[in-house]
């Protein structure tokens, strides 16, 4: 039990350097963790592995709300969704601009994250609507291999891939040089994405103190982040070192994103959608969420 004006030690797996997630790396980096007496190392895991580390006990906490739901169904209920940190993750299919709709990547091969990740299980549910069928009329090269971001870019930048999952900030990048949206999966799936921080339900029963300070320390960078567009385009400047338009484009696409809730009816319609994708009965999110928490309020982010 961590004590008041005690110091501890955690570990943070997170699936990417990703701006979808930035509250997250600026809690870190920017002391807010530190602030609440929680010192957080991050280790990144790619998709399903990070919470694969939690439940391993090589980390504390992780970054993931697909990955609980996938271990639930394989029957591990022992971790436990704390906190929501991003609603409608960005997530956009980028092709070349002669590439008009879905129907054009018939054919073709679409490369994704890792099996399992949301934005993947998200492309292939969207395909089947259109009446394609993952891995037969749409290749997903990441099903057969784990590639890295670079490999992923190359891959469609070279034309390997005709089309590419892509997040900011390289989806804006890939819009600047030429490439076109063919489907936007936040819009899509509006109101049935979002990332969350979870922890195993021992952690939470050995170290309540320590979850509470954790939310505390994000909730804190939340806030910063959505009402301090300078003081936060500068840390995007500088953390994923891009240039000032660039930097200003993903903070005022992201910031109304970035959240600290917990909101039960948002996981529901997420859990419905991810069971359908399995031809299962969704599991009740009171086995899979922690209420015991108190989540400070978060202002609305800045014009």
């Amino acid at each position: 039990m961590a004590r008041a004006g005690e110091s501890h030690s955690v570990r943070l797996a997170l699936m990417a350097h990703s701006l979808n997630i930035a509250p997250l790396w600026m809690a870190v980096e920017q002391g807010f963790f530190a602030a609440q007496g929680v010192a957080a190392e991050v280790m990144v895991r790619a998709d399903i592995q990070n919470v694969e580390a939690v439940l391993s006990g090589e980390a504390d906490f992780g970054g993931s709300t697909e990955g609980v739901f996938e271990k639930a169904f394989a029957g591990e209920r022992g971790l436990k969704i704390i906190v929501q940190v991003v609603e409608n993750p960005l997530h956009l299919i980028v092709a070349p601009a002669e590439v008009g709709r879905l129907e054009d990547l018939r054919g073709a091969a679409l490369m994704t994250p890792a099996r399992g990740a949301m934005p993947e299980w998200h492309a292939a549910f969207l395909l089947r609507q259109h009446g394609l069928r993952p891995g037969l009329d749409v290749a997903f090269p990441a099903h057969q291999r784990a590639y890295t971001p670079e490999e992923r870019l190359t891959s469609f930048t070279t034309g390997q891939c005709r089309g590419l999952v892509s997040s900011p900030p390289e989806c804006f990048a890939l819009l600047r040089a030429g490439f076109r949206v063919v489907a936007d999966l936040s819009q899509a799936f509006f109101g049935r994405a979002s990332h969350a921080l979870v922890t195993t339900e021992r952690f939470i029963r050995d170290h309540p103190e320590v979850v509470q300070r954790l939310i505390h320390g994000y909730t804190a960078c939340v806030q910063a982040m959505r009402t301090d567009r300078p003081a936060s385009v500068a840390y995007l400047m500088e953390g994923w070192h891009l240039q000032r338009d660039l930097a200003e484009e993903c903070y005022d696409r992201l910031a109304h994103r970035w959240v600290a809730k917990l909101d039960l009816a948002s996981l529901s319609r997420e859990m419905e959608l991810f069971s359908t994708s399995l031809g299962r009965r969704p599991i009740p999110l009171a086995e899979l969420a922690s209420t015991a928490f108190a989540i400070p309020t978060v202002e609305s982010a800045t014009a």
